[in-house]
């Protein structure tokens, strides 16, 4: 059963990722997003599935954030930011 099921996500998961570059397109065009809105988006997206997801298994209290960590956390989403940013400047155009 669990072969099955993993068969399945794999297949699903595929189908998906596959799916964004057309919608992206899509969603450039017809409404005129911007690109890091769209990616921003997209984000928040997964991190609010990848939340209800842990809620339903009953794992979600034994996500921790320790306020150590939130300073480099946050140094570490600004790089990843700068750095998407800069990526999409040299080569978006």
């Amino acid at each position: 059963m669990n072969r099955v099921k993993g068969i399945a996500m794999i297949i699903s998961g595929a189908m998906l990722w596959g799916a964004t570059g057309p919608l992206m397109q899509w969603s450039l065009g017809t409404f005129g997003f911007s690109p890091e809105f769209l990616s921003t988006v997209r984000l928040i997206l997964a991190g609010l599935l990848l939340l209800g997801f842990f809620k339903v298994k009953r794992r979600a209290g034994h996500i921790h954030f320790q306020r150590k960590d939130l300073g480099s956390s946050v140094a570490d989403f600004c790089r990843i930011r700068h750095a998407r940013r800069s990526v999409y400047l040299c080569f978006g155009n």
